[in-house]
């Protein structure tokens, strides 16, 4: 790489860097719940009633006990603390299926229950 695309490099990642770094603890991870036909698109639009949703992950379905989850980043901390109560409290459905978070129904970790 020239110099000036370094520079270009720098100033992309350093624009990048603090809005992540800003939203680290604006993620919840839903660990219960998850389906196969459970979309991206599907699980966003459903945490978007908590505020603007930045990003959602979900990784393809598994279908072992304790390894699916979806990580939803949120705009603000104070969404992603309106989604996690109604997550934990059993109040959110997506395609018609209760999602949520905690320990699987066979008691495992499920990923880490909660928001990081």
């Amino acid at each position: 790489q020239s110099p000036a695309q370094e520079g270009v490099w720098a100033q992309a990642a350093g624009a990048l860097r603090p809005r992540a770094a800003g939203n680290m603890s604006a993620l919840v991870r839903i660990t219960t719940g998850i389906m196969p036909q459970h979309s991206r698109v599907g699980m966003s639009r459903a945490m978007a009633q908590f505020g603007e949703v930045i990003h959602c992950h979900k990784p393809p379905y598994s279908g072992i006990v304790g390894e699916d989850f979806v990580n939803v980043r949120f705009a603000t901390q104070d969404a992603a603390d309106r989604a996690y109560q109604a997550l934990k409290g059993n109040q959110v459905f997506v395609d018609g299926f209760q999602v949520g978070v905690g320990p699987t129904p066979s008691g495992g970790c499920g990923g880490g229950g909660g928001k990081g």
